[in-house]
């Protein structure tokens, strides 16, 4: 139906607009809609020759759905360069493909490379913990020389 309303949706329309506007002035409203919708299909119409006539005579056939990009496409394309569009999508596909296998081997190299990283790091910090006590231990065990000033 028009603009995509069902039947019934219609029908509580005119009901909702019987009720707003009342037996008085529901006739004058219908007319003035009716003559905005007259309008706006001129304007459209209007539109689409002004557009066919600019456009040249090989698109005197042309109908709105054709202004989609891909229907324009391929009314413009000849067959031969469709079929070279369609090999190079299925290229682009088995590219994307192979990146993707790519991005996952990548990723599992960086996560061993990580784990390596942190098992370095945690045992590097481990040995400077051990050597930091160490020398903890030996220092306490020395008397410390006190500075000249701090001496009384």
């Amino acid at each position: 139906m028009f603009l995509d309303i069902g039947t019934g949706e219609l029908l509580a329309l005119l009901v909702l607009a019987a009720v707003l506007l009342g037996p008085e002035k529901l006739p004058e409203v219908a007319k003035k809609a009716g003559r905005v919708i007259a309008y706006l299909r001129k304007v459209a119409n209007d539109a689409t020759d002004q557009l066919k006539s600019d456009m040249g005579p090989e698109f005197a056939d042309l109908h709105v759905d054709d202004l989609k990009p891909a229907n324009l496409v391929t009314k413009i394309l000849p067959n031969d360069a469709q079929s070279e569009l369609d090999s190079m999508r299925a290229e682009l596909e088995s590219l994307r493909a192979s990146l993707t296998d790519l991005k996952k081997d990548t990723t599992a190299q960086v996560s061993v490379l990580a784990d390596q990283v942190d098992e370095t790091v945690s045992t590097a910090v481990t040995s400077a913990k051990a050597a930091s006590d160490a020398a903890a231990d030996s220092s306490s065990s020395k008397s410390i020389a006190k500075p000249f000033w701090m001496t009384t």
